[in-house]
């Protein structure tokens, strides 16, 4: 019984912290997506508000548009909730929240090839360091943005070397196994992203 009660409390202040991160109708729309709860999500919001509410999470760095092998059109998909990394979250919340994400979105990730369109650089980023990476991970990253990553992984960041490139474009190298390269195409001060995942054929 205490165990339900305790993941009943946990749920709550996942909620509760998305919505006050995210905004209310946001949040909402972020955990029932999260949690595969469509036919709620369907049946909570109307089709024009589903859509400007996926749009807004695309704005905030919880939502990106994804674009697979063979695909030209984009959709929408949601982002691991690691844009919480900069607030104050407890980290049974944000284990459940990254949980949830894996156990529902874990596949996308380790398509051949997938695409997508994001606002933030490093949320992605540290999802697939810190559930990805088994053994090592070679980043081409920019100073800043390195010891901001290393900084929230703590203890597995022994897993993690920056790689000294001049390419204008950030990009890494996972087991040896996963590529990613990330291309700011929003201009000087914008930020929007293209980030591509693949598979590194032997």
């Amino acid at each position: 019984m205490k165990k339900n009660e305790d993941s009943l409390l946990i749920e709550k202040a996942a909620q509760q912290i998305l919505a006050d991160v995210l905004g209310f109708d946001e949040g909402r729309a972020y955990y029932l997506l999260l949690t595969k709860k469509e036919r709620e999500f369907e049946e909570e919001f109307s089709y024009s508000k589903r859509y400007r509410l996926m749009k807004s999470l695309f704005d905030l760095g919880a939502m990106a548009k994804i674009r697979e092998k063979n695909n030209d059109s984009f959709t929408y998909a949601i982002l691991p909730p690691t844009f919480l990394y900069s607030s104050e979250v407890y980290a049974e919340v944000l284990s459940f929240l990254e949980k949830s994400y894996l156990e529902n979105y874990g596949e996308m990730l380790g398509r051949e090839f997938l695409q997508m369109m994001l606002m933030n650089q490093e949320s992605l980023i540290l999802f697939l360091l810190k559930y990805i990476t088994q053994k090592n991970a070679l980043l081409n990253i920019g100073s800043a943005e390195f010891n901001r990553i290393i900084d929230y992984l703590g203890d597995d960041e022994s897993k993690i070397k920056l790689v000294d490139s001049r390419q204008m474009k950030t990009s890494g190298i996972i087991d040896n196994q996963m590529g990613f390269e990330l291309v700011n195409i929003g201009g000087y001060k914008e930020q929007e992203f293209i980030f591509t995942i693949f598979q590194i054929k032997k």
